[in-house]
């Protein structure tokens, strides 16, 4: 029901996690968070040890009652608490509601500052906005990127996230708005940007505008970063109809594996899931052994597991749930090549042929 209720609130929201995350230069790894406020008082917001790419509208994010966390930002000073961080997060583990057909997953602890924005927000470690963002002169800065555009702008000091650094970002929200102003666009000193917006396709708008703003400042091109091309397809595919799938690569043994154990990170598990849909494509023909083994090699290089010792069986029972499945057939994306995957579907007496080596 909370999936059907809110769907065109959490598409926008997918699409605009996605957009950013699919940026490098934006996040640096898995930096940054997003939500949307949607019906009943809920907010949707990604889950601690999740990306901005694994969002999904039924994946990676918690939901919490946002009135109640607003309400105890609004109504507390940080000083009426021995321990403010541990208040704060008691908070919003209060708040943290149980969604049918959800995992059960730890919001951001940066919950308490999106309580108390629009109902879009955006938050990103931006390469761009952190060059502004981590100089003594950020706000001359920031007036000079930013000259005559329609949003505007704060400044927040560095604090380490938590309850402290909502409080922060409140009594700036507090002071602009003593102006008759509200912030559309925050500058968090020494750690990134925030944008929030009624309306995602917006926020994504302001977002990019910042920080191609800020990139010409500094005499960069924004839109010339490698990783620009991975939103182009995210905003060329906005309902992963074709090409976008195959960024899927691996998630499909992954979500099996994050059904059945809280052993792996979500990282660690769609490590693995590469590995397995490699081993699949080269049982099926589409994939050469030794291109096999170089990922594998790769994977290890950089820490990550490529093997489980969980029961096939079981993956294969919980990729029966996947909701890329469609009766007995399921979506899969199998590597073809180094740099090449191809969506392929495949019966579940297949994949359980390909997965087993029966």
């Amino acid at each position: 029901m909370f999936f059907e209720n809110n769907k065109a609130s959490l598409n926008a929201f997918t699409k605009m996690s996605l957009c950013a995350g699919a940026r490098a230069d934006y996040v640096q790894g898995g930096g940054g968070n997003t939500s949307v406020k949607v019906k009943g008082g809920m907010m949707a917001i990604k889950a601690s040890g999740y990306c901005l790419s694994d969002i999904r509208p039924d994946a990676a994010y918690a939901v919490l009652e946002y009135e109640p966390l607003r309400e105890f930002y609004y109504s507390n000073e940080p000083e009426r608490f021995d321990d403010v961080e541990k208040a704060g997060a008691a908070k919003a583990k209060d708040a943290t509601q149980t969604i049918e057909g959800l995992a059960p997953l730890r919001p951001s602890v940066e919950a308490g500052f999106h309580s108390l924005l629009d109902t879009y927000v955006l938050h990103s470690h931006s390469v761009y906005a952190n060059l502004a963002a981590c100089c003594d002169d950020c706000e001359a800065i920031a007036a000079g990127a930013l000259a005559g555009t329609h949003y505007t702008w704060g400044v927040v000091p560095y604090v380490n996230p938590g309850a402290r650094l909502t409080f922060a970002v409140r009594d700036e929200l507090r002071r602009l708005e003593a102006c008759g102003k509200r912030p559309a666009v925050l500058f968090m000193r020494n750690h990134g940007l925030i944008v929030h917006n009624e309306d995602a396709e917006s926020a994504l708008s302001i977002h990019k505008d910042v920080n191609d703003r800020i990139a010409a400042f500094f005499g960069m091109d924004g839109g010339a970063f490698p990783a620009a091309y991975l939103a182009d397809i995210v905003e060329r595919d906005e309902r992963e109809a074709g090409e976008r799938r195959k960024l899927n690569l691996g998630h499909t043994f992954a979500h099996a594996i994050e059904r059945t154990t809280d052993r792996y990170t979500h990282g660690e598990a769609v490590s693995i899931g590469m590995v397995m849909a490699a081993r699949i494509a080269v049982r099926a023909g589409m994939l050469g052994s030794e291109d096999e083994r170089k990922i594998v090699v790769l994977l290890e290089k950089f820490g990550l597991p490529t093997h489980t010792d969980i029961d096939p069986n079981r993956l294969l029972k919980a990729i029966r749930m996947d909701k890329k499945g469609d009766g007995d057939s399921i979506r899969f994306v199998l590597p073809t090549g180094i740099g090449s995957c191809e969506v392929r579907r495949m019966g579940f007496g297949e994949v359980e042929e390909l997965a087993t080596g029966r």
